[in-house]
């Protein structure tokens, strides 16, 4: 019998790189429990040369990566977390490129709006697991505040 009291969850690495990793906690739980409809989105420092050979594009930014068994071609060497996690969770991953050259709000938008069109989300869960996101780079005597919370310590 289909569960028609599904919750729809965006499930969203925002910081770029392997943020999504940090959700796959999240993502299990939420399957467990069989109330939840999740999709997987990451922002990707993945080169857009790999994302167009090996996914399918979407949006000016957003990628379906689908799980494939013919991976002789992802060594170590390449990177492209949302591929090594699509083959082991063997779902798609939807990854939003992202880099100075041609990230824009607007784009961002765009692939959100493609990924939510005829359906409504329920819960948008973000995940960034850097502490990246706290500091502007415009921070004066950073390292003072960690020396006087240390000192404070003794």
């Amino acid at each position: 019998m289909e569960n028609t009291t599904a919750k729809t969850v965006f499930l969203s690495g925002c910081g770029g790189g392997y943020d999504i990793f940090g959700g796959i906690p999240y993502y299990f739980k939420m399957k467990s429990s069989g109330n939840y409809d999740v999709t997987l989105i990451n922002f990707t420092f993945t080169k857009r040369t790999l994302l167009s050979q090996y996914s399918e594009q979407l949006t000016t930014l957003l990628y379906r990566v689908n799980p494939t068994t013919n991976v002789s071609w992802l060594t170590n060497e390449i990177y492209f977390p949302e591929q090594r996690l699509s083959n082991e969770l063997e779902i798609p991953i939807y990854a939003i490129l992202c880099n100075c050259d041609e990230t824009r709000i607007e784009l961002i938008v765009e692939a959100y709006q493609y990924l939510i069109k005829g359906r409504i989300i329920d819960e948008l869960i973000l995940i960034d697991c850097g502490s990246d996101v706290l500091l502007t780079g415009r921070e004066e005597e950073l390292g003072q505040y960690l020396f006087i919370l240390i000192k404070s310590m003794k």
